[in-house]
């Protein structure tokens, strides 16, 4: 309010009114003044018609312009839908890898005649394999020079599996005259010891300690999975299941939830039992403790099997009674849309790469490589050469068995951009 009592917006609307008055007023006057002086302007009948032709004139050059900015702009919306198109149809490939030999390295006899490379430790140092003719006999040697480190690590071997920094092995072992396996560790370019529990059937080491295993034995008609430290401190019972399962072998997935049982059959522990191959495929959730039927029995066998380094999906061997190989691979939240690869040949090895998009097999001896995800992959092979038993490094290198005339070399395959 002011000091009369009245808003200050009845001033200003009056002071509005009275300009608005004035400018009103204001162009009243100039538009008498120009009226008056268009009067005196006189056009001839040449000035008005080239005026008129001007004006035409600018008229069709608007129009022209006008035209051209519309088809520009329907040129470049076609080009751009075409372009979207062709994208939708024929998606961007992205470039593959070309694999092709870097390395040659000799090993030592026993495994350069026909034995049979098993397996490479965790950090990529060690290998374990076993001599042609000599079942559960496994040497081990350093891959910076095979023939020198070449060492005898275990006799009468049943199952074995590294641990996660590569110093050690820990296996099940049934020596002649005994029925029921034993626990035995094999330090890296060790002869093994025995750890000193009975009827171990399989055995790996636990995903949350770094000197502590686990295995499994069978008690009382059940299935019982004990811990155990590497120094001979008594076990622990860890689970105990109602199946009574013969467990073969044990494998963790990376992330140490979901444990993998492969089971040669349900029974007690015979020695003729222990000789049958796998037959089905548990997964225990260890932290609901829920035990799943992955791999019912069938009318096949089951060799290796292994988890995806990076998701939850679990590979397999699957081997039909007429001996033909498929590469099963299984999602286990998903497991009723598994993926089958059928080689054209016998099935000798295969590897998952380390982001788990992809594995690499070896059909007949001519190395494959079955993409799930990325890049297209391609394995330059010289003919009449076998590359065998592959393992996928996590560098993207390729490590495997090079067979000319019957003897054997480990090979290095190198990845380049194609």
């Amino acid at each position: 309010m002011n000091e009369h009592g009245r808003g200050d917006y009845e001033s200003t609307y009056q002071e509005q009114s009275d300009n608005v008055s004035t400018n009103d007023a204001l162009e009243a006057r100039i538009s008498r003044f120009l009226h008056k002086e268009a009067e005196k302007i006189h056009f001839s009948p040449d000035l008005r018609h080239r005026i008129i032709q001007n004006a035409s004139s600018q008229r069709h050059r608007r129009h022209h312009y006008i035209t051209i900015a519309v088809l520009a702009s329907a040129a470049a919306l076609i080009l751009a839908l075409s372009g979207l198109t062709y994208l939708m149809v024929n998606p961007t490939t992205p470039p593959g890898l070309s694999y092709t030999v870097s390395k040659e390295i000799t090993v030592a006899p026993e495994l350069a005649n026909g034995g049979q490379l098993l397996s490479l430790d965790p950090t990529e140092r060690h290998i374990v394999y076993q001599p042609a003719g000599q079942g559960g006999v496994l040497y081990t040697a350093d891959l910076t020079n095979p023939v020198q480190s070449n060492t005898l690590a275990m006799r009468y071997a049943r199952d074995m599996a590294w641990s996660p920094d590569g110093s050690a092995l820990v296996a099940t072992v049934v020596p002649m005259n005994t029925t029921h396996p034993l626990l035995a560790l094999v330090p890296a370019g060790q002869y093994m010891r025995l750890l000193g529990h009975n009827n171990a059937l399989a055995a790996n080491w636990s995903p949350t300690s770094a000197d502590e295993v686990m295995f499994a034995q069978q008690q009382h008609g059940q299935t019982e999975l004990w811990s155990t430290k590497t120094s001979g401190a008594p076990a622990t019972l860890q689970v105990t299941l109602s199946e009574q399962l013969l467990i073969q072998h044990m494998n963790w997935s990376f992330d140490g939830r979901y444990l993998a049982l492969v089971v040669a059959q349900s029974g007690a522990v015979t020695r003729e039992a222990l000789a049958q191959p796998a037959r089905a495929i548990y997964v225990m959730d260890f932290q609901t403790r829920k035990l799943t039927t992955l791999v019912a029995p069938g009318n096949f066998t089951i060799g290796n099997v292994a988890w995806s380094p990076a998701t939850h999906e679990l590979a397999y061997e699957q081997i039909t009674t007429n001996q033909a190989s498929h590469l099963i691979t299984i999602d286990i939240s998903n497991p009723e849309k598994p993926t089958s690869i059928t080689p054209q040949h016998q099935l000798e090895g295969w590897s998952w790469a380390a982001d788990g998009q992809a594995l690499v097999y070896s059909d007949g001896g001519k190395l494959m490589a079955h993409v799930f995800h990325g890049p297209p992959i391609t394995i330059s092979q010289p003919k009449q050469q076998q590359l065998i038993s592959p393992f996928w490094l996590k560098d993207g290198q390729i490590l495997c068995m090079h067979i000319t005339n019957g003897k054997g070399t480990l090979m290095l395959l190198t990845p380049h951009r194609q």
